[in-house]
């Protein structure tokens, strides 16, 4: 019966406890398991008379909660008397997160104290310096005392790395988390420590003090301290320090970029300011520029980004400086302002809207005014190009608006269009079929197009930018174009192609000039050599002046041209089966086009009108201007009626090469698309023939070197005055064609490696590191690159030939490894063999002293230079020797 009542509670056990969910589980197992227990008892007690069960283990209160692993590689022995284990080579001891690990390790069974330092090996040298872990925090020391129990611990001679500080500390005591002082934290008080970046056992540099606290990456908090350099205590003090340890943002002070005597400026701060981050996205730096004798900048700099939409940048930054002139009493105050805005939106941000861009503005040359490198000093073209864009699914339009600017800071002239909306219709076939059936229709080929443009523009000079009389001499119009197109294939391999192009402009504003008589006579007297009688002579010098006006009005333009092209392509290619030279290909695309375009100058159109004025040497002439060419569309030319045959021959020449060394073959391109073109128009009354140009490229030494060529020709003579009659060449000189001008370019650039390799006549198959040269010294220059532009220019001037080299000029760029520390930074040498000078070059040597760097920038033709002394970049890097000596205080040449 016993056995029957175990067998159905086994089975009930089996079959409802194990499957069900824990809470159903839990019931079921707590009315069944007493009853399955007797029941086991019982049967235990049938085949065991006189069987007990052992009592369960009692811990001890003292105990810790989960179980210690430890254990060595060489041996290890129990005390048993004294209930403490040691463990010899390779030793450790685990307790949940926390590893200690040493050459030896003795570890009290009885109060979990575990003590470990390093052992001498065979040698006598001490080996394996005791490392605790505890997760992501690690020590390293010549000795250790720990308490799993307690969590606290002493560590002598101990190195700690805290984000990108070193701690050096002589004694330590060790909280972690859940002890009496380390709560939530691990808690470190050091005594005689040393702050450093430092990685070296022995640091180069620190910031030292008597006692520390370390709340573990979160900050570390110094009393008085002092830097240490190799050692050497410093007159350099800190009444007292925090240093955040926390990876990321965090407020502080930004520490000055360079210290600066200038005698003309005095004392004077580089970058010192503040940073602050604004949240998770944002954050913000200001900082400024100060000297003693009243010159000052500032800068305002706000970083933003969120992941999966957006980033950017935006900075602000204005300059007053103060300069005494030569007499020592009247002083020049330049200002300058800058403003730099990046914005880049994430491909994954919208399906459709696009916004991003970049303004790049300045006024009063600011960035040669405040920094003395080649890139701020020569270049003097910025541009902008902000934009928002819309694809406007479903349709085939799409929208931009945008902000456009293009300034020279030499002239200091600024093209600024605000705003500048676009809407572009994507090219259509209105009569393709939806379901086609058969082959294409020649009329589903037609094809239409339609864009929009409006354009607000102004142009003025930076300091006038925002001025009242700028804005109102703003050039506002609006642009249509559309345009037909149909592409045919006719006699299988031409390519017939009519189209019809319509545009329409709309004007707000429209140019009117007017001729005043306003004569300047100067009269003077000569006397004769006696003085008892004089002349009167009277010289008019003008007769007046042409007065020119804006007028406000819609005004509208309206531009018609049609016509029809046919292209071709014509192959030749000769093969040989032995040689060097296996192949020559040549591909001539000859292109013929005949297009219309009325007279736009026609009086009834109105859109070009014409005054009268008189010369300087009293003549009556009349002058034809359009009355858009002010405006920002300009309005239609100006070249009358055109009905125009034009053609063009496009020619390619490639070979085909064999390769000894892999017995292969490659293509190589002898000339690219070498040009002529040239047209005839049969509605003008004279001059048809057009000047006819030629233009061409070819690359040598597998690219380094490009040549271009670009020549005209004239079949018309000219006059004594060098202007073109209506007189064929051949007929005066018997020649088909007068040259006219050919400019030619070889336009070089390499780095020495790649000039090294062509002398071997091979790539080298590994780089050789830098600073390691293998006895061959010349790979030094290796990073260097040369560039070389040589441009030449052919003209008649009194029927001879005159050719002169318009440019001649060799650039290096680049760095120049002197041995594993010291690096020539190359940033700019340009030579000038025309003016024989060198232009702006830029030079700078630097040294890797480890933990710190030193270098020195030079730019000679400015007078201008650059030294530092300073800690890597980290959370030390304010302690620096910077000295600069700015434009102030130099020469003057840019």
């Amino acid at each position: 019966m016993r056995r029957l009542q175990y067998t159905v509670a086994l089975i009930l056990w089996t079959c409802l406890v194990i499957p069900a969910q824990k809470p159903v589980l839990e019931k079921v197992d707590s009315l069944i398991r007493p009853a399955l227990d007797s029941l086991l008892q019982d049967r235990v007690d049938s085949i065991f008379p006189g069987f007990q069960r052992r009592p369960a283990i009692r811990l001890s209160p003292d105990s810790l909660p989960d179980k210690v692993v430890y254990g060595s590689k060489d041996s290890s022995f129990l005390d048993v008397s004294n209930q403490v284990y040691h463990l010899y080579g390779n030793a450790f001891v685990r307790y949940k997160n926390l590893e200690l690990t040493a050459n030896y390790i003795q570890f009290d069974l009885r109060s979990n104290i575990a003590t470990a330092e390093a052992w001498p090996d065979s040698s006598g040298r001490l080996t394996g310096k005791p490392v605790f872990t505890e997760g992501d925090q690690s020590f390293v020391s010549n000795r250790l005392r720990y308490n799993f129990k307690t969590r606290t611990g002493k560590i002598y001679d101990v190195t700690t790395e805290e984000g990108d500080l070193n701690v050096h500390g002589t004694a330590t005591k060790f909280y972690g988390k859940g002890s009496v002082l380390g709560g939530n934290d691990n808690v470190i008080f050091n005594q005689g420590a040393l702050f450093t970046t430092c990685d070296h056992p022995e640091p180069h540099f620190g910031v030292s003090s008597s006692k520390q606290k370390i709340v573990t990456d979160k900050v570390a908090v110094v009393g008085f301290s002092h830097v240490e350099i190799g050692g050497v205590p410093t007159p350099l003090v800190l009444p007292f320090g925090f240093f955040p340890l926390k990876q990321g943002q965090r407020a502080g002070i930004l520490f000055p970029r360079d210290y600066e005597y200038s005698p003309a400026r005095g004392f004077g701060l580089r970058n010192v300011g503040y940073y602050f981050p604004i949240n998770d996205h944002m954050d913000a730096e200001l900082s400024g520029d100060i000297y003693m004798r009243g010159s000052f900048g500032l800068q305002a700099l706000t970083r933003y980004r969120k992941r999966y939409k957006y980033n950017g940048r935006i900075q602000i930054a204005y300059s007053r400086y103060i300069e005494e002139l030569d007499n020592g009493i009247d002083k020049d105050i330049q200002k300058s302002f800058r403003l730099r805005i990046n914005h880049n939106q994430d491909s994954k941000a919208h399906p459709s809207i696009t916004i991003g861009g970049s303004i790049n503005m300045q006024s009063n040359q600011y960035n040669s005014l405040n920094h003395n490198d080649v890139e701020n000093v020569l270049n003097n073209q910025l541009s902008s190009n902000f934009s928002f864009r819309h694809s406007m699914p479903g349709t085939p339009f799409n929208f931009s608006a945008a902000l456009t600017h293009s300034q020279n800071t030499q002239t200091r002239q600024i093209n600024l269009s605000l705003p500048k909306l676009d809407l572009q219709m994507k090219r259509i076939y209105p009569f393709k079929r939806k379901k086609p059936v058969g082959p294409e229709r020649w009329y589903e080929k037609l094809s239409l197009n339609y864009n929009s443009s409006l354009q607000n523009k102004v142009t003025a000079v930076d300091t006038a930018l925002f001025t009242e009389e700028t804005w109102q001499d703003a050039m506002f119009g609006v642009k249509h174009n559309a345009d037909m197109d149909l592409n045919l294939r006719v006699l299988k391999y031409f390519n017939l192609a009519p189209f019809i192009r319509l545009e329409e402009t709309w004007y707000s504003k429209t140019t009117s000039k007017e001729f005043v008589f306003d004569p300047f006579i100067e009269m003077d007297t000569i006397y004769n050599s006696d003085s008892s009688n004089f002349e009167l002579v009277i010289d008019t010098l003008s007769y007046g002046h042409v007065v020119q006006s804006r007028n406000a009005g819609f005004k509208a333009s309206h531009e018609f041209n049609t016509g029809i092209s046919l292209n071709t392509q014509v192959f030749g290619t000769f093969q040989f089966r032995k040689g060097w030279l296996r192949g020559l290909r040549h591909v001539l695309k000859p292109s013929i086009s005949l297009n219309y375009q009325p007279d736009y100058t026609r009086s009834s159109l109105g859109y070009y009108d014409s005054y009268q004025f008189i010369n300087d040497n009293g003549e009556l002439q009349e002058e034809e201007y359009s009355v858009f060419e002010d405006e920002v569309y300009s309005g239609p030319g100006s070249s009358g009626e055109v009905f125009g045959l034009n053609y063009s021959f496009t020619n390619l020449f490639e070979a085909k090469v064999f390769n000894k060394r892999d017995s292969s073959e490659k293509k190589v391109k002898l000339f690219d698309n070498i040009r002529l073109g040239g047209g005839y128009n049969f509605a003008a009354d004279s001059l048809r023939f057009s000047q006819i140009n030629i233009s061409g490229n070819a690359r040598f030494f597998q690219g380094i070197t490009t040549f271009s060529i670009a020549m005209r020709y004239d079949p018309y003579a000219i006059n004594n005055e060098g202007l073109r009659i209506n007189q064929y060449y051949w007929s005066t000189n018997r020649k088909p064609l007068r040259f006219v001008q050919a400019n030619y370019r070889f336009s070089t650039g390499l780095t020495v490696k790649k000039f090294r390799e062509l002398l071997d006549g091979k790539k080298k198959e590994k780089d050789t590191p830098a600073g390691l040269f293998e006895g061959d010294v010349t790979k030094i220059f290796d990073g260097i690159r040369i560039s070389h532009n040589l441009s030449i220019r052919t003209n008649v001037v009194d029927e001879k030939k005159h050719t002169m080299v318009t440019t001649n000029s060799i650039s290096l760029r680049g760095r120049i490894p002197l041995s594993s520390k010291w690096n020539l930074n190359v940033s700019n040498i340009d030579y000038n063999f025309i003016n024989k000078r060198f232009n702006y070059p830029d030079l700078g040597l630097s040294r890797d002293l480890h933990c710190w760097e030193m270098g020195i920038n030079w730019q000679p033709r400015r007078g201008t230079y650059s030294f530092y002394l300073r800690v890597k970049p980290g959370s030390l890097d304010f302690l620096k020797l910077p000295y600069t000596k700015n434009r102030s205080d130099a020469f003057q040449e840019f």
